[in-house]
């Protein structure tokens, strides 16, 4: 079986940057903080498609640059976690807090071209909302059961807590215009685990 691959080079030169930070720190016994933050940025130079493209039903070569999207990674983005332990009549507490940032991607590498008058139109790609969400566990654990060294944790978590809604991917097309999907809603749970 033979397999043809073609590459095609963007024109000029590209860009890529940014940066990335992490920090954990234990204040006390028990207590441990952890953050991280990062900073990233890609620019390609508007490129031709070389290859032919179907716009309402017909095949076309555009020869018109376009431009490209640094997709599925928001320029900025930083979280922020809290952890606490403290032993609890012979059983041991455990509680975590997390927040997380971003502030929307892309879906899609290029723009949407569509056929209006017998032209190609490019229609720019939407972005992703920014989003913040906020998630939680509360735990007790090593609960002793028994003689025979089992034991027992209890937890309850709930992710994102404020019930925070974004569309954190968009895209578009001529037929089906702009859609998207929702994140997650705030969804509560709890847990059993037993160690034998």
């Amino acid at each position: 079986m033979k397999f043809v691959h073609d590459t095609v080079n963007a024109p000029g030169s590209g860009r890529l940057k940014g940066v990335e930070a992490e920090l954990t720190i234990a204040p006390t016994r028990g207590l441990t903080l952890s953050g991280s933050f990062a900073y990233n940025s890609v620019k390609i130079p508007d490129t031709v498609n070389p290859f032919k493209q179907t716009i309402n039903g017909v095949i076309v070569t555009v020869n018109a640059p376009q431009r490209i999207y640094q997709v599925y990674t928001p320029e900025y983005s930083a979280s922020g976690a809290i952890d606490y332990e403290v032993p609890l009549g012979g059983a041991t507490l455990k509680a975590h807090l997390d927040a997380n940032y971003d502030n929307g991607y892309y879906a899609n590498y290029t723009d949407t071209l569509i056929d209006s008058t017998n032209r190609a139109v490019r229609v720019a790609q939407p972005k992703g909302d920014s989003a913040f969400v906020v998630n939680g566990r509360i735990a007790i654990a090593d609960i002793a059961i028994g003689n025979d060294g089992a034991k027992l944790t209890l937890s309850a978590w709930a992710r994102n807590l404020f019930n925070e809604q974004h569309v954190f991917v968009k895209f578009f097309s001529p037929t089906g215009g702009n859609t998207g999907f929702f994140n997650d809603p705030r969804t509560f749970g709890f847990e059993l685990n037993l160690k034998m």
